[in-house]
């Protein structure tokens, strides 16, 4: 696993606990998908009045058919089920809530065989000037 976060990123205001755990959500998802050779990314940019919190992997990827319903509660992948990978199906949805609450969005591209990309944009408190 590598971590890119950039020197300079702004306040992002809201329950630093919750943004822990929807941030932990996604990477937890990272590692338990991605081999043990495999790769991770966490970064995080400041992107204009944002922070964009991408975690990348190239883990096992979801079936693009299933894509719509990925932040679903108890919604778990083919391929997850297949791989008896365990969860409730309930993380990404946790997730979204928390994001939203916050004022955030969370998307995510993926391709199976190839991994998954999601991005947590939040929004920064205005800097002074």
């Amino acid at each position: 696993m590598t971590v890119d976060v950039a020197d300079v990123l702004g306040v992002c205001p809201g329950d630093d606990v919750q943004i822990a755990r929807a941030i932990g959500n996604v990477v937890n998802n990272a590692v338990k998908f991605t081999l043990p050779t495999g790769k991770i990314r966490v970064s995080a940019i400041a992107d204009g009045d944002h922070v964009i919190v991408q975690i990348s992997d190239d883990g096992i990827g979801i079936p693009a058919h299933e894509q719509p319903q990925l932040f679903e509660r108890f919604f778990r992948t083919s391929l997850s089920i297949e791989q008896q990978h365990q969860g409730a199906g309930l993380g990404l949805t946790i997730t979204k809530a928390i994001v939203d609450h916050h004022g955030g969005s969370i998307d995510f591209d993926s391709t199976v065989g190839a991994g998954t990309d999601v991005r947590v944009r939040l929004p920064m408190l205005p800097t002074g000037g």
